[in-house]
C-alpha cells in the first residue's frame, strides 16, 4: 500500500521511507537490553512509537521485503570520542540508522529526521565510522562529509519605500530559504505547531514579528 503506483525503484524508497519517519514517533527509550537490542519491526508498527534501532530495523525490514539491500548500520555520533573500530565497546556506538546500497550509492536514512530526503545525511553522523551489517561478520565504512552548502539558511529582503502614505512606508517581500537539516528543523517544528499559529510562526522566522506580510500576500 505505502509503494502502490510507484514507477521506479527509487520512488519506491522513497515513500518506504517517508512512511517511517512521519508515522513513527521517535521515542529514545534506553533502559536494561532495550538500550542495546532494537525493538521488533512488528511492536514499532503496532505502538506507532520506537527508538532510533526500532526504527532503522522495521525500515530495513520494509525495504528488504521489496528485494533492497538494506543493512542495519550503528555509529557513534560527533558526541562520542571514539569510534568501534579504536575502542571495541558498546560505549562508542549511541546511535542506529538504515544504510542502503542502491544502484552503486549508499543512502543513509535516519527516520529520526521525519523531513530529511533520502540523499541528505544527518550531521552528527558525517565522516564517522558506522558498524554494518553483513552477514554473521560486520563492515566499517566512514560516511561521507557532505560540503557545507547541503544545510544552507538564508534570508533576503526586497523593500521599496512607498512615498504616497503618510507618513512614507517600506514595502516588499521576504524570502527565506532552508537547505538539509535547516529545512528538515523548520518543517518539523511548522507541523508540530497548532494549525491556528502556523502562519505566525511563518511570520516570526521571516522578521521575528508577528506582522510582516509581503505586498502580494504570500508570507
Amino acid at each position: 500500500e505505502i509503494t502502490a503506483g510507484c514507477t521506479d525503484e527509487l520512488e519506491k524508497i522513497r515513500r518506504t521511507y517517508a512512511y517511517v519517519q512521519q508515522n513513527i514517533r521517535y521515542i529514545a527509550f534506553e533502559n536494561g537490553l532495550a538500550g542495546h537490542r532494537p525493538d521488533r519491526p512488528a511492536e514499532v508498527l503496532r505502538k506507532r512509537y520506537g527508538d532510533c534501532k526500532g526504527m532503522a530495523l522495521l525500515l530495513r525490514t520494509l525495504l528488504k521485503a521489496q528485494g533492497f539491500d538494506a543493512q542495519m548500520a550503528y555509529i557513534g555520533t560527533d558526541d562520542i570520542a571514539s569510534s568501534p573500530d579504536e575502542v571495541p565497546t558498546l560505549a562508542a556506538i549511541n546511535h542506529a540508522f538504515c544504510l542502503l546500497f542502491h544502484q552503486g550509492k549508499r543512502y543513509c536514512l535516519d527516520a529520526t529526521y521525519r523531513y530529511l530526503p533520502p540523499e541528505d545525511i544527518p550531521q552528527g553522523i558525517q565522516g564517522r565510522k558506522a558498524l554494518v551489517e553483513n552477514g554473521d561478520s560486520c563492515l566499517i565504512l566512514t560516511l561521507p562529509q557532505q560540503d557545507a552548502s547541503a544545510s544552507t539558511d538564508s534570508l533576503n529582503y526586497h523593500y521599496r519605500l512607498m512615498t504616497d502614505s503618510n507618513p512614507p512606508t517600506l514595502k516588499g517581500t521576504a524570502t527565506r530559504v532552508s537547505t538539509g537539516e535547516y529545512k528538515e528543523y523548520l518543517l518539523s517544528l511548522y507541523h508540530d505547531t497548532p494549525k491556528e499559529k502556523q502562519t505566525d510562526l511563518l511570520n516570526n522566522q521571516i522578521n521575528n514579528t508577528a506582522a510582516v506580510q509581503s505586498a502580494d500576500g504570500e508570507y
